[in-house]
């Protein structure tokens, strides 16, 4: 049996998708494919309506309890959208990926039901999001048997690692991971340099499936031609871009976007009670969409949306990425931009943008086939061999 380990935890579209993704693709290549439930408290606790938020410290995740109780006395009865938002996301995981949650330590990862373990997409490797490398998404995880460890789409978040950080990642992943691929192009140099492996740049799993395959599990708004906004940052200049199109062409803005303390203006209609699979219907039926978001990006560009990507503090480089190998660099906003509301609706090329993702897509699907097989990968690996490291 394959396992998947990945943040399957996360109350987020993206990451939910990602995973749904990976391991729908995965069961048509290798069979059966099993969700690990790892979901350490330290990062599926930000999720928590009480959130435990952890940081650092002399090289050690700590609870930070102070922060942690004045967010959450600045509002400390649940928001109705955000129970709801957090069920719709437990179905979604409950039905596609995870039954639990229900391992917190790495040591506790049963590696002997496993004969090969895919790790990621998703930033596993940024101690940002992971507060500090965490043990299983690198490896250093103890047990019996043999299992081969492939990362699929991996990210760390930038370019490169902290200097800190540096040792460490290159004695577990490169000692344990038979195979590597990112999800950056601009990542690879940094990985291969500190490994001494070649390392792929793949796609994010949502790309993987087609539009077709979504339509499967999209859940259709009552609501069409809608301006949607999507936002995993905070930002302004997105909205009053949103009002300006809407405004323009007399359609309605509904965002899906989701913050402890709502900033949906009033005049946009707010639809964060959703899960994944509502927020792939959202997309189907909007009119065109106004994103800071990898996925808000990703499927405009299945759904052949007209579509907006602003920048964001942390994860544009992504998507610039993802825009310039398929030849939609216009989409993204940036100073020398035209009229934002004129410029979403100039026509893409999309069927040269199928082309290119098609392309992109087989390269991907290609190097899961491979370490399917056993592939040279940069060299095979002993996962259960691993304690210690």
């Amino acid at each position: 049996m394959t396992g998947l380990l990945t943040f399957h935890w996360a109350d987020d579209y993206g990451a939910l998708l990602q995973a749904y993704a990976l391991k729908r693709r995965l069961e048509e290549l290798a069979g059966q494919v099993e969700v690990i439930p790892y979901a350490p408290l330290r990062l599926k606790g930000r999720y928590h309506w009480f959130a435990l938020r952890y940081k650092v410290v002399d090289a050690k995740p700590r609870f930070q309890m102070l922060r942690s109780a004045l967010s959450w006395l600045r509002r400390p009865i649940p928001d109705p959208v955000f129970v709801r938002r957090r069920r719709a996301m437990a179905r979604f995981r409950q039905r596609y990926l995870a039954a639990d949650c229900s391992l917190r330590k790495a040591r506790d990862i049963p590696l002997e039901r496993y004969s090969s373990v895919f790790v990621g997409s998703d930033q596993i490797w940024n101690p940002e999001i992971t507060v500090g490398l965490d043990d299983a998404y690198i490896g250093a995880v103890p047990g019996p048997g043999r299992c081969r460890l492939t990362a699929y789409a991996a990210s760390l978040g930038g370019r490169e690692l902290p200097e800190a950080y540096r040792e460490r990642f290159s004695a577990c992943v490169g000692r344990g991971f038979a195979d590597l691929s990112l999800r950056e192009q601009e990542a690879v140099p940094f990985v291969e340099q500190a490994l001494h492996r070649k390392a792929a740049a793949v796609l994010d799993p949502t790309l993987l499936l087609t539009r077709q395959e979504w339509e499967e599990i999209a859940v259709p708004p009552e609501e069409e031609g809608y301006v949607l906004v999507y936002q995993t940052e905070y930002s302004e200049p997105l909205l009053e871009c949103a009002r300006r199109i809407a405004q323009k062409r007399g359609r309605p803005v509904v965002s899906v976007s989701y913050y402890r303390r709502d900033r949906t203006p009033a005049w946009a209609e707010r639809r964060a009670d959703i899960g994944p699979a509502e927020f792939v219907g959202y997309v189907r039926h909007a009119a065109c969409v106004v994103t800071n978001s990898f996925h808000g990006a990703v499927f405009s560009i299945l759904y052949e949306k007209p579509f907006l990507a602003f920048p964001h503090s942390t994860t544009s480089a992504r998507v610039e990425n993802l825009l310039n190998k398929l030849g939609l660099q216009d989409r993204l906003v940036t100073e020398r931009s035209p009229a934002w509301e004129e410029s979403v609706w100039e026509p893409s090329h999309w069927l040269e943008v199928s082309r290119r993702l098609e392309e992109e897509r087989e390269g991907s699907l290609a190097f899961l086939r491979q370490t399917l097989k056993g592939g040279d990968g940069g060299g095979g690996a002993d996962f259960g061999h691993r304690a210690g490291v």
